[in-house]
């Protein structure tokens, strides 16, 4: 794990329909992310593995995201 994430933000982003990735892994890893970043898990209701049928709920988010980040926000 050479990844430094200390202090920094993520966003991860996970479809209630996802049968690639289990939810529960995803909250795994986003309780063990918290210990050094700020985690924000967000759950898409339908959303599959590729979000194809969610692209503009999964695209705000990200855009969202990406403001309040680079330009400072809660």
């Amino acid at each position: 794990d050479d990844a430094n994430l200390s202090g920094r933000r993520i966003l991860i982003a996970h479809g209630t329909h996802d049968q690639v990735a289990p939810l529960e892994h995803t909250v795994a890893v986003a309780r063990r992310l918290t210990t050094r970043a700020q985690v924000r898990l967000v759950r898409v209701d339908g959303g599959t593995h590729t979000m194809l049928r969610h692209a503009r709920a999964f695209e705000t988010l990200a855009a969202d995201f990406s403001v309040q980040t680079l330009l400072g926000g809660p």
